[in-house]
């Protein structure tokens, strides 16, 4: 038998139903052109992603303990928590340098370093920091110490205050966060 013989197959055309070799470029009843066939290589690409999306969806992921799922949670109330915490030690600081600014001559030209929370025994919020103003003639005075529980009547300046070292010493030494 003849080697294109063996190689040369009949199907049926899909569009007239009638007999046509493999080879054939077209059907000879009806001229229809035979599908094209696909490549290897487009089966191989298609079955490597076939097969990563189905390891993908496969893929065990592990199980949450409950113990697990109670630590998360209470690892997330104590960063709430603690933002929530530092949020208003953040309000009570901005408290007290408008405090401080409402005691001042010129508050608006006040200069702030240091500025620290802290809070008394009794849990009263206090602002402790250092301020640069002016005098009357609108020239600097230099930074001084001052505490600020939030009010101008509660708001203590180095310069103005008697005595101001003892309060200093009570709500604001050793209080200073790093």
């Amino acid at each position: 038998m003849d080697q294109g013989v063996k190689d040369m197959a009949v199907v049926r055309c899909s569009e007239c139903g009638g007999q046509v070799s493999t080879k054939a470029k077209a059907c000879p009843n009806c001229g229809a052109k035979p599908p094209k066939t696909t490549s290897r290589v487009t089966w191989l690409i298609t079955a490597l992603i076939a097969f990563t999306v189905l390891a993908s969806m496969c893929s065990e992921k592990p199980q949450k303990t409950p113990e697990m799922v109670a630590a998360e949670t209470a690892n997330d109330a104590a960063s709430e928590l603690a933002a929530s915490k530092r949020g208003r030690e953040l309000a009570m600081i901005e408290n007290g340098k408008s405090a401080v600014r409402s005691v001042l001559k010129d508050g608006d030209a006040a200069q702030f370093k240091d500025v620290f929370f802290s809070n008394t025994v009794k849990g009263v919020p206090i602002a402790c920091g250092q301020v640069n103003s002016k005098n009357s003639f609108g020239a600097y005075t230099g930074f001084q110490n001052f505490v600020s529980a939030g009010t101008s009547n509660l708001t203590f300046l180095e310069e103005q205050t008697k005595d101001f070292h003892k309060v200093w010493n009570k709500f604001c030494v050793g209080k200073q966060k790093p």
